[in-house]
């Protein structure tokens, strides 16, 4: 009887097609959910997802945090130009006595636009590069992870650097042609293009790359890490407080390694070619320790904290509750 049962079952395949399913079931779950990394190379569907996550909360977070982007460039203009050296409440408080509280939202509309396009970029690429840098993997090395986010920061730098370029000059010429109120994207892009024709605008493309690399390095890597050891450690869930104290630990990372970078592109940016515009990186970088010594590349630390402290809580706080929305899974 049981040779009879086993020859009815070959008959009727059930034994040749239970194992197919059962290896197709475990090869679904290994590429789906479990494996949503693979899916960023296999679905064309996510990628518009990343990217417009990525845009909304970088955008979101430069609205909300670009009143001290502007104080954090003029107080790092000021000392290049001669300036008494203000400090950051000074420079706030000196902002506003003389140009008015719109003073602080000088370059608004291109840090905005940039923000969408720049930040859709540098985080919403990150997951389809990551299989061409071997970092998809569950035992993913950090170099591995460190390689797919410089080269999504410095290829967002490099593609939207006159947005940037705009947008700084923008915050620094209201202060230095006595206009009643910051000019808009429009016409800076104009007064760079009579001053400098179109190469102008590509001014500065390489510390802004390399800032770009450095922060989306420091910010994708650091969270990824930050995160594990403050469920660890700290024994929180994932959520808001989980996502807010590993955003302000990557903040503090983000910022102390970027400040250097961000004064030097700051200068080029600030530049004017009869006033050492034509002056490159590493004339810059030159005249900084020659000035005001290596303390020099950490001018407007705390500006710059309060700044990207701020804003890479509010990225990554918006940019997990976006992925969610869209239907992605979390970071």
């Amino acid at each position: 009887r049981s040779r009879s049962l086993r020859w009815r079952g070959l008959q009727g395949g059930g034994g040749v097609r239970t194992r197919p399913r059962v290896a197709m079931a475990s090869e679904g779950e290994s590429s789906g959910a479990p494996r949503s990394l693979q899916d960023r190379r296999r679905n064309p569907s996510r990628l518009p997802k990343e990217l417009m996550a990525g845009g909304l909360s970088v955008g979101f977070a430069t609205a909300f945090t670009n009143p001290i982007d502007v104080v954090k460039v003029r107080l790092q203009v000021d000392r290049a130009r001669g300036g008494s050296g203000k400090g950051l409440v000074g420079t706030a408080a000196w902002l506003v006595r003389s140009e008015g509280p719109l003073a602080l939202t000088g370059g608004l509309g291109a840090a905005v636009t940039r923000g969408v396009t720049y930040g859709g970029i540098r985080l919403g690429l990150y997951g389809p590069v990551r299989p061409l840098f071997g970092a998809d993997e569950e035992n993913a090395g950090l170099a591995n992870k460190a390689a797919a986010s410089v080269f999504t920061g410095a290829l967002a730098a490099s593609l939207t650097n006159p947005m940037d370029l705009v947008k700084t000059k923008g915050q620094v010429y209201q202060g230095t042609t006595g206009e009643a109120k910051s000019p808009g994207a429009i016409a800076v892009l104009a007064r760079v293009y009579r001053e400098e024709g179109w190469r102008g605008l590509w001014r500065g493309t390489a510390p802004g790359a390399t800032r770009a690399a450095i922060l989306t390095c420091s910010q994708l890597v650091t969270y990824s890490e930050a995160k594990t050891l403050v469920k660890r450690r700290a024994g929180l869930q994932e959520g808001f407080w989980c996502h807010l104290v590993t955003s302000a630990l990557t903040g503090l990372v983000a910022t102390t390694t970027t400040n250097p970078v961000d004064v030097v592109k700051t200068r080029v940016y600030a530049a004017r070619r009869e006033g050492g515009g034509g002056m490159g990186v590493l004339g810059h970088c030159a005249a900084i320790l020659r000035n005001e010594g290596v303390s020099g590349f950490l001018k407007g630390w705390s500006a710059s904290y309060l700044r990207l402290g701020p804003q890479t809580a509010i990225t990554f706080l918006v940019y997990e509750q976006a992925r969610k929305v869209v239907g992605l899974e979390c970071l």
